[in-house]
């Protein structure tokens, strides 16, 4: 087993406060590709988010690194539901098929989901019941950034960025001439199994990569109810998963400092919504809302047979790099990703809404040198968006989407001081049918700053004005959506919304003990948001986005332990804590889904060939809500897993034994939009199984 240890932090997630500034070069990577049988001691840096790799007590902005092995002891099916565990990230936890990161209380169209830093074309940001379109299995490494990140990946990113690396292109010559991983697993709270593989063929200059990927899921089984006012079944009904996933990739690296890659690579997802099987509408009920008109009642009569989601994507991806010596001008990398998208929202065996999207987006960026520790970079982006969606219950006319942007990167070394700026310029023009449509410029920028005060002490702060864009769904929405169970209202007089932000992290890193505490607060102007109201159409409750000036504030902080290491043996220690609120300032009223305050404490244990993990995290109830909105309670989630290399004479083989919510508590995430009527799965086991070759 490649059990990796640091000198300071963890194994299995890499915790670090990295640069603002975003990075497109290669930057050493930290995987688990189980080739070996010693501990390895690994750089703290290992992140594509700045404009070179730094060490975890050299960095500004809070990000989190999830290495693959330690999603390999997840093998979560959903990008949600991989990083839930995360500070400050929580997830939507919309049933097994469709889980989104929140982070800081962020999501939807201010978190931006990237692929290898463009982003990933789906329609996960436009509702929470639309699905993440990636394979948790394809996945290298997972970069978290927390807080406004705009300057590289756009308006949209002004809540953060979750930026996955992934393994289906090969960047790096290969030390092999040919490899294969393979991984299985089977979950026992939904039936559930999945199987997974990749190749990797060196021909010389050319490198060809296959990979695929067949998971399927039952309904999940949870402890007691999943409607308060339904006898307890013990089964969340209609929250199946089925997703297969393939790829084919090329490089060729054309010389020492040249390499170009194209890939291909389809995704098809079927998922239940929970949320329908019923056929009653939950919210109402609640609030004693009994009366139905014929309208609803058709309504009612499709649901009895339970909504679900029919989703197909595929993706073309050009990406090109080049190193220079001698010359100003260090590197440049470029990006091209054509996506064609497609998902129908079925009521039984009819299509009641099929959604459409074609987007293509472009990325150009240099990196230069200015000094012997003082680089830069400058680059340009170019995205195109067609949406279209046919049916009943589309929300939005047919929309096309051009994005257009200009970005400059800049850090400068005095003395103990490091010194970090940016600024980004975008113009957004939105196309509809019959109607003005939106044309809008954006500014951001940010100014930061670094001090190490001692050898083992540093304190950041970092100054950041983010300006995003309206969406389409916020302008011109008008009408219902079942999934959510939401009529929503859009306003086409919206302009941009901005944010100032401020964070403010303090820093210990020695040998044996390691300590981050990080400060935030952002007041954002003309924040848009769907707020609930009394009205009703189509048996739905209105959301009218509407504008609001809002405040979010909040802090992070970890500790890390390594209390103990004789031989290849190591025990550690760490702890984390969590918390943010975001008021509305007029009325002081809390915006919608916002968590609360969450903390626990992680042991690992291990050696050569084996490795014990053991998490608790406590989540407190959540009183403070929004109009309309239910409160949640508190829950304490404990998981353990234990990781055995097999002692095979033929490739490296390796078992994990994991356990997930073993108090078998009923885990409704405050920040899901089904917490009333579908809770997490209960206690459950999870067998996997990998090798590679």
């Amino acid at each position: 087993m490649h059990i990796f240890r640091k000198s300071k932090p963890v194994r299995s997630t890499i915790l670090s406060s990295i640069a603002f500034l975003p990075s497109f070069s290669l930057a050493d990577t930290i995987t688990s590709d189980h080739s070996h049988t010693e501990i390895h001691e690994l750089n703290p840096f290992v992140v594509n988010a700045s404009l070179t790799p730094r060490s975890s007590q050299d960095m500004l902005t809070p990000t989190t690194v999830v290495a693959f092995d330690t999603l390999e002891i997840s093998l979560a099916p959903t990008l949600g539901e991989a990083l839930d565990n995360q500070p400050g990230v929580h997830s939507t936890a919309f049933g097994a098929g469709a889980s989104r990161p929140v982070i800081r209380g962020l999501e939807g169209n201010r978190l931006r989901v990237m692929e290898s830093g463009v982003d990933i074309g789906d329609l996960s940001a436009e509702s929470p019941d639309h699905a993440v379109s990636l394979e948790p299995f394809f996945i290298e490494r997972i970069e978290v950034l927390r807080g406004a990140s705009t300057l590289l990946f756009g308006s949209s990113a002004i809540g953060g960025v979750v930026n996955v690396i992934d393994k289906r292109i090969p960047r790096t010559r290969p030390l092999q001439n040919a490899s294969l991983a393979a991984i299985t697993d089977y979950q026992s709270a939904s039936d559930g199994w999945s199987l997974g593989g990749l190749t990797t063929v060196s021909l010389q200059d050319i490198v060809v990569s296959v990979s695929y990927l067949d998971r399927d899921h039952k309904n999940y089984s949870i402890p007691g109810h999943s409607d308060h006012d339904e006898e307890p079944t013990g089964i969340l009904e209609n929250s199946f998963l089925e997703s297969k996933a393939n790829s084919v990739a090329l490089s060729w690296f054309a010389s020492g400092n040249t390499r170009f890659s194209i890939a291909r690579t389809t995704y098809e997802s079927q998922y239940g919504v929970p949320w329908h099987e019923h056929g009653t509408h939950q919210e109402h009920e609640h609030e004693g809302n009994h009366e139905e008109d014929k309208e609803e009642e058709s309504h009612h009569e499709d649901d009895e047979h339970g909504i679900s989601i029919d989703l197909n994507q595929s993706t073309v991806d050009l990406d090109f790099e080049h190193t220079m010596e001698n010359s100003w001008l260090n590197a440049i990398e470029g990006r091209l990703r054509h996506v064609e998208y497609d998902h129908q929202e079925l009521e039984g065996d009819d299509i009641g809404t099929d959604f459409n999207r074609e987007s293509t987006e472009a990325r150009l960026i240099a990196t230069y040198l200015t000094g012997p520790n003082d680089q830069g970079a400058f680059g340009i982006q170019w995205l195109s968006l067609d949406s279209m969606a046919v049916g009943e219950e589309s929300l939005t006319p047919d929309s096309t989407t051009t994005d257009t942007a200009l970005f400059l990167l800049q850090d400068m070394q005095i003395n103990n001081i490091r010194v970090e700026g940016g600024i980004r310029v975008e113009h957004r023009e939105i196309q509809i049918t019959d109607d003005e449509g939106y044309d809008g410029w954006a500014l951001s920028g940010s100014l930061g700053a670094k001090i190490q005060l001692t050898e083992h002490w540093s304190i950041g702060t970092l100054f950041n004005h983010a300006e995003r864009h309206p969406v389409a769904t916020e302008l011109y929405a008008s009408g219902p959506h079942a999934a959510t169970q939401q009529f929503e209202i859009g306003d086409s007089s919206f302009g941009s919304e901005s944010a100032n932000g401020i964070d403010l992290s303090l820093h210990w890193d020695e040998s044996d003990l390691s300590a981050s505490l990080t400060a935030f607060h952002t007041d954002f102007s003309d924040f848009i948001y769907a707020a609930p109201t009394k009205d009703e159409q189509h048996g739905f409750r209105v959301y009218q986005y509407t504008q609001a000036n809002t405040t979010f504030y909040g802090l992070e902080a970890t500790l890390t332990w390594h209390a103990w290491q004789a031989n290849n043996a190591y025990f550690d220690i760490s702890f984390q804590v969590d918390t943010v609120n975001a008021n509305i300032e007029k009325t002081n009223d809390l915006l919608p889904r916002i968590p609360p305050l969450r903390l626990g404490p992680r042991v690992q244990f291990g050696s050569e060939d084996w490795m014990i993990n053991s998490s608790i995290l406590h989540s407190f109830p959540q009183d403070r809500t929004s109009p309309f909105e239910a409160s949640s309670d508190a829950y304490t989630n404990w998981s353990a897993s234990l990781l055995i290399d097999l002692p095979f004479q033929t490739g490296n083989w390796h078992l994990i034994l994991s356990g997930r919510n073993l108090l078998d508590e009923e885990i409704r995430p405050h920040t899901s939009p089904l917490k009333e009527v579908a809770p997490a799965p209960g206690r459950h086991v999870k067998i996997t199984l990998s090798t590679a070759f």
